[in-house]
């Protein structure tokens, strides 16, 4: 099958100039699974906001980080065991998990 046919979806970029809907002109990128779910989002609109997303199998949103253009960023794990591991932590292997570890301590 040749690219572009429902076999090579994965992958959609779009440029949307400014229009009626959208003042600001906005980049859009989004990576497909196979089933056609969008498993990751990245939004960037000219001289404003960007974010990017990762969506689970469901659309669930498990990772987000927002820019509102002016200097304000989140960072979102909305899941409840979500947790954010710095230093090597590895919460599969056993050891003590912390919902927030620098370092292990």
């Amino acid at each position: 099958m040749l690219a572009g046919s429902a076999k090579y979806r994965n992958l959609k970029l779009f440029d949307f100039p400014q229009s009626n809907y959208d003042p600001l002109p906005v980049v859009w990128m989004g990576i497909e699974d196979r089933n056609d779910y969008g498993r990751y989002r990245l939004v960037a609109e000219t001289g404003g906001s960007t974010q990017m997303m990762l969506l689970d199998k469901t659309q669930g949103e498990v990772f987000k980080v927002y820019d509102d253009g002016n200097n304000n960023t989140v960072v979102t794990l909305p899941k409840i065991n979500s947790y954010v591991c710095i230093g090597g932590i590895n919460p599969s292997d056993g050891s003590e998990v912390y919902k927030l570890s620098v370092k292990g301590k």
